[in-house]
């Protein structure tokens, strides 16, 4: 990259952990000796907008257009990197002099679909930037079923003594559907735990951060060893429906599946079936095929099922890290390197 280039900052204000921190991040960037100017413009879509452009083969309809203004126009053409969480469509148009764009979480389904690749744009996204607090909510949902925590608070609101024992988590085996990062700081933490740990992974390259790696094919028969079965996996062609009806079928009777990685991974109606006829103990689901989650979705009321709406991670340390990645693109690009996290814009990670 030739001289110092013009930054668009466009994720959304509300992300950091207050205005001083977000001011402080904008000041480090207009330090930075790659960077000439910093242009200010929050864009953000709906959360069922994103979902829906996340999706492999998404084709740009209408309802998904979002209204551009001025600021964001003004940014996009002239900006020459751009850090983001959602991207409108048509990029190439919009930023004719774009060259890449750091993205602010791992996934970035929705910013496939931006035309980065017509564009010629390079994307890095934010895998890691989360993991730490992710994988302590992971943790945090398999001690609270194996624990029994929520039997332990009823017995209190009804003033009971009531006992409720929970199972050991040493020696447990622990599954891992991804060992990307997330998946990564999991197994740390639940290797403290003295839980033996299995991952699956598109390679089935073995990594000595866990005892055990298979590859896709080996899916079932990890789920048949395993007392827990973690998803961390992005959203791509591969991955839809992975964790389907069969697979679910596989898991030992009463293990825990949690799924941070994405919705559409897991088949969600063969995991309503397989929670009401009580072959799993319980689920913890932080991502969903469509987000914010209908009402009228059976996953509401579905039996020993853990929903919350897609906030295992915490923004404001996240988006401190991504911009920590942005600056280090920056020297990355300056001296015509790969960006740390590059994507693949054909594999979609």
């Amino acid at each position: 990259m030739a001289g110092p280039v013009v930054v668009a900052v466009m994720e959304p204000a509300s992300l950091h952990a207050d205005a001083r921190r977000r001011t402080e991040e904008l000041d480090r960037l207009r330090a930075h000796p790659e960077v000439a100017q910093v242009l200010v413009a929050p864009y953000q879509e709906p959360a069922e907008v994103r979902t829906r452009r996340s999706a492999p083969g998404h084709v740009r309809a209408q309802e998904d257009e979002v209204p551009l203004d001025g600021a964001v126009r003004s940014a996009l053409a002239s900006a020459e990197v751009a850090i983001a969480l959602d991207l409108p469509f048509g990029v190439p148009a919009l930023a004719p002099h774009l060259r890449w764009v750091q993205a602010i979480g791992s996934g970035v389904g929705q910013l496939l679909t931006a035309g980065l690749a017509e564009g010629g744009v390079r994307l890095a996204n934010g895998a890691g930037t989360a993991s730490h607090e992710i994988a302590e909510f992971v943790l945090a949902r398999i001690l609270e079923h194996w624990k029994r925590l929520p039997e332990l608070a009823a017995a209190q609101r009804r003033r009971e003594w009531s006992p409720s024992y929970g199972r050991p988590v040493s020696g447990s085996t622990l599954g891992l559907v991804g060992l990307g990062a997330i998946g990564s700081a999991v197994a740390g933490r639940a290797r403290a735990l003295g839980m033996r740990i299995e991952a699956c992974r598109a390679s089935g390259a073995p990594s000595p951060e866990v005892d055990a790696v298979v590859g896709p094919d080996g899916l079932r028969g990890l789920a048949r060893r395993c007392d827990a079965l973690v998803v961390a996996v992005p959203e791509t062609a591969d991955t839809r429906a992975l964790v389907d009806a069969e697979v679910l079928a596989a898991m030992r009777p009463g293990s825990l599946l949690c799924n941070v990685g994405r919705g559409s991974v897991i088949d969600e109606q063969a995991l309503v079936d397989a929670l009401g006829s009580g072959h799993l103990g319980g689920a913890a689901l932080d991502v969903f095929a469509s987000e914010p989650l209908p009402r009228d979705s059976p996953l509401w009321a579905a039996p020993r099922l853990r929903v919350s709406a897609h906030c295992a991670s915490v923004p404001s340390a996240s988006v401190a890290r991504a911009h920590g990645l942005l600056r280090e693109n920056l020297h990355r690009a300056a001296g015509g390197r790969r960006l740390r996290n590059e994507v693949d814009l054909e594999r979609g990670y």
